[in-house]
């Protein structure tokens, strides 16, 4: 019974990337969820629009934190698994922004919709060009043809976070 709850522990984070990615800590559970129920067909915008997040913005995390967000999104124009929903935390450098290890990012699969997205505090906590407190922005990115690459479509305001030594 404990080799099954370690394998389930090892296996969370890549199902969901809601869990410790040290797999051994008990982080606050959250869930992924899309609802691309809405079939607006041809959006006349792109938006991205944040209706929640846990912790609340100003509150002061640990490298254990996940926060967890409900956002609403529309994209004109929206072809099929080319549009992402990603988190992205300000850095030293100017203009950077990172996600640090976190790669686990939900793929769009209709034109409008709503999407509860989870981002372990473990992914950037110990990032180096990290700034604090922590500043996070939630991206719409259109996948450009080359892997890997993107261009932000829509974004959200920027949120701040004060840190746990």
């Amino acid at each position: 019974m404990k080799t099954i709850g370690c394998i389930v522990l090892l296996i969370l984070p890549v199902l969901g990337g809601c869990a410790s990615s040290s797999g051994l800590r008990q982080a606050h559970q959250c869930t992924p969820t899309m609802d691309s129920s809405q079939t607006e067909l041809s959006p006349a915008t792109t938006t991205l629009k944040l209706v929640s997040i846990s912790p609340t913005a100003g509150a002061t995390l640990s490298v254990d934190t996940v926060l967890s967000a409900d956002l609403e999104y529309t994209v004109q124009d929206f072809e099929p698994s080319r549009f992402k929903i990603l988190a992205q935390f300000d850095t030293d450098r100017s203009g950077r922004t990172t996600d640090g290890t976190f790669k686990a990012y939900p793929v769009l699969k209709s034109a409008a919709g709503k999407v509860h997205f989870c981002f372990p505090m473990t992914h950037v906590w110990s990032r180096p060009e990290v700034t604090r407190p922590f500043v996070v922005r939630f991206y719409l990115n259109r996948e450009l043809g080359e892997k890997g690459r993107s261009v932000v479509i829509a974004r959200t305001q920027a949120l701040a976070f004060a840190a746990t030594q």
